[in-house]
């Protein structure tokens, strides 16, 4: 919440805020009035998902999944914005090219 709000302040934009609050009330929603008593109710994990592993597992997943997310909103939100044109992308950054060099010997001298 709290990245979000940060986000909206300084783009001044409202349409995170116009996709993200419908979704988290869909999700809120089914979770209080489509699952039963029994589901909602918190019980002990079993011994053997009693672990720190899980916490890092999870938080890792997320991590990931959010990753994933938003690379392919970035994405989309490029065809939007480039609107299906031809986009020169042979350009690179002068401060990236000894970086580009170093890496094309490295997979040259492999192959």
């Amino acid at each position: 919440l709290t990245i979000y709000l940060y986000i909206e302040f300084k783009t001044k934009s409202k349409l995170m805020g116009a996709i993200l609050i419908p979704v988290a009330l869909l999700i809120n929603g089914f979770a209080n009035l489509t699952l039963s008593a029994d589901m909602q109710k918190s019980s002990p994990l079993v011994p053997a998902l009693q672990s720190n592993w899980l916490m890092m597992h999870v938080s890792m997943m997320m991590l990931s999944y959010a990753t994933l997310i938003m690379g392919s909103l970035l994405c989309i939100l490029f065809l939007v914005i480039s609107k299906y044109q031809d986009v020169n992308l042979q350009a690179i950054d002068e401060s990236s090219l000894p970086l580009y060099n170093v890496m094309l010997e490295y997979y040259e001298t492999k192959l």
